[in-house]
């Protein structure tokens, strides 16, 4: 048996990271109208302002930083904005 070889993990790694970055640029390029939103309501009040620290903690969930801003800016009930709420819910900002 093999032993484990710390290039073999850097390589995954890599390639793993290469797959983020790229999801990360498609993502980012996407329309708002093309965006999924399901539903008709808006995710947040009217009155919202979002936090740019939580929002940039949505994006240890694969969400770019401009993609969460427009979004967020948006008021969208998607994906990214469930992440935001529960981000904001884990940190004990809302109860």
């Amino acid at each position: 048996m093999k032993e484990d070889d710390p290039d073999e993990d850097l390589e995954a790694f890599k390639r793993r990271k290469q797959k983020q970055s790229d999801q990360y640029k498609r993502l980012s390029k996407l329309p708002l109208d093309d965006l999924p939103n399901d539903l008709e309501n808006k995710a947040f009040k009217p009155d919202f302002k979002y936090s740019k620290k939580t929002a940039f903690l949505v994006q240890r969930f694969g969400f770019p930083m401009t993609y969460t801003q427009k979004v967020l800016n948006e008021n969208m009930n998607n994906f990214c904005s469930t992440v935001y709420y529960l981000v904001q819910k884990d940190q004990g900002k809302i109860a």
